[in-house]
C-alpha cells in the first residue's frame, strides 16, 4: 500500500503502472488499486501464461497464469501493436492504392438489424447474394449502394460465397492494433530461468519474469525518452529490457530499479560474486 501511494505520486499524467499478481491476491489488489488510483483509471488485467500445466496440480486444476494489472492517471494511451501490411496489395491497379479484402458482415442478427438484412445484387452481373440471418450486412442499403458505386465491393462469381469489402491501406485510421489483454506472444518463466542459468551456470534467482514479457509492456507503453521505474528489481529484467529496446530503436529511455534489503542465500551470493569477478572484472 505505501508503494502504491508513492507510485501514484511519481506517475505522470500520461503514465501507466503494471503490477504482477497471481490469483491468490488479485481480488484484494484490485480493490486496493481502485482506492489508490481510482477505479475509473483501471486500464485492464493482462493475462500472462507463466508456465506449462503442472502434473502435480491439486484437484487436477493447474493455475498456470498470472496477471499484469494496469492503472493510469487518466491520459495514458497504449501505442498498441504495429499493423502488419503484408496482405495488402493492388492486383487490379486501383488508383487508391494497396488494399485488402475485408468482411462485409457484422455480428448482429436480422431481428436486431432488420434494415441490414436484404438481398445484395451485383449491378454488373445481376447476380443476387442472399443475406445471413445470423450475421447481417455491415451497411444499410443506401450506404451499400454508395460503396458499390465507388467500386469498393468485391462480388465473387459464386453466389454461395460472400461479397467482400475493399479496405485501403491509406484510409486506415491507425497504424497499430490495440494491445490485447491476452498476452500470447511472450515467453514463460522458463525463458527467464534459461537466461539466468546461461549467465551463472546456476539458478541464482527464483521466478524471474521473462525478458519478452517486460519488453512487450515497455515497448507498447513508452516513448524513446520515458523513464521506467521498477519497485521490485529482482534479477534486473526491466533494466535489460530498457537497454535492449534503446539499442533496437535508438531510444533514450532511462530506468530506475529499486530493491529493498532482504536475506540472500550465502551460497547464491557467493556464486553471483564469482560470476561478476570472473566475467565482468573485479568490482571496485
Amino acid at each position: 500500500y505505501p508503494r502504491l501511494l508513492l507510485a501514484k505520486d511519481l506517475l505522470r499524467d500520461d503514465g501507466v503502472i503494471f503490477i504482477s499478481i497471481d490469483d491468490n491476491e488479485q481480488a484484494q489488489l484490485k480493490l486496493l488499486c481502485d482506492e489508490v488510483f481510482g477505479e475509473e483509471n483501471f486500464l485492464g488485467d493482462f493475462v500472462w501464461r507463466r508456465r506449462a500445466s503442472s502434473a502435480l496440480a491439486e484437484r487436477r486444476v493447474s493455475s498456470d497464469h498470472e496477471y499484469e494489472m494496469a492503472y493510469h492517471r487518466g491520459e495514458f494511451s497504449s501505442f498498441g501493436i504495429p499493423k502488419d501490411y503484408k496482405n495488402f496489395s493492388n492486383p487490379d491497379n486501383d488508383p487508391r492504392g494497396e488494399w485488402v479484402s475485408g468482411d462485409l458482415t457484422v455480428g448482429m442478427g436480422a431481428d436486431e438489424r432488420p434494415n441490414q438484412f436484404y438481398d445484395l445484387t451485383d449491378p454488373k452481373t445481376g447476380k443476387c447474394y442472399p443475406p445471413n440471418r445470423n450475421r447481417v450486412w455491415s451497411y444499410i442499403p443506401e450506404s451499400m449502394d454508395r460503396l458499390i458505386a465507388e467500386g469498393r465491393i468485391l462480388f465473387p462469381s459464386d453466389v454461395n460465397r460472400r461479397p467482400m469489402l475493399k479496405r485501403f491501406k491509406n484510409e486506415l485510421k491507425s497504424d497499430a492494433n490495440p494491445m490485447s489483454t491476452w498476452l500470447v506472444d511472450v515467453g514463460l518463466n522458463t525463458e527467464a530461468t534459461k537466461d539466468i542459468q546461461n549467465l551463472f551456470q546456476s539458478n541464482i534467482f527464483d521466478y524471474s519474469k521473462p525478458l519478452s514479457l517486460i519488453t512487450h509492456l515497455i515497448q507498447t507503453s513508452t516513448t524513446g525518452h520515458d523513464v521506467v521505474l521498477d519497485f521490485f528489481a529482482g534479477s534486473g529484467t526491466t533494466g535489460e529490457a530498457v537497454m535492449r529496446l534503446n539499442a533496437e530503436d535508438g531510444g533514450n529511455r532511462q530506468f530506475i530499479l529499486v530493491q529493498i534489503p532482504q536475506p540472500i542465500d550465502p551460497k547464491k551470493q557467493k556464486e553471483a560474486h564469482r560470476f561478476v569477478t570472473e566475467t565482468l572484472g573485479r568490482p571496485e
